[in-house]
């Protein structure tokens, strides 16, 4: 059995991977229709792998939150994220929501752009954070 951080890191470990490919998508100027399904789906796994390494990073700490917007919840509690971060992440799950559930290329055009000015800024700085405690 892998212990809690065992299992954060082995999270973190998918998640910046998929940052490094939302990374990777972000910097292109023009997409054709499957590469903007493709970052959107990027970004999808990029924010589920980032609430999910929230959540095991907060369970070896001792906290037991279940729910993505508990978990964004609790790591600013828990000095994880900062209220500007919390903010963007609780904007970034109703999007992410949205977005799972329906396929419009008006609203997918849409989230690009906030991806790209807003969401993934605050990813970064998760990432960077959560990378600080793998070690």
């Amino acid at each position: 059995m892998v212990d809690k951080f065992e299992r954060f890191k082995l999270r973190f470990s998918n998640l910046k991977l998929s940052f490094d490919n939302l990374s990777d998508a972000c910097q292109m100027k023009q997409y054709s229709a499957l590469e903007l399904t493709g970052v959107i789906k990027t970004f999808e796994m990029t924010f589920e792998l980032t609430w999910k390494t929230l959540k095991d990073l907060l369970e070896y700490e001792g906290y037991t939150e279940a729910s993505p917007r508990s978990v964004i919840r609790t790591a600013l509690q828990a000095g994880l994220i900062t209220s500007s971060d919390c903010e963007c992440l609780l904007s970034a799950l109703n999007n992410r929501n949205l977005l799972t559930h329906t396929y419009d290329k008006q609203l997918a055009e849409k989230s690009l752009k906030i991806i790209k000015k807003e969401y993934f800024s605050v990813l970064e700085s998760v990432v960077e954070t959560l990378s600080r405690r793998t070690l």
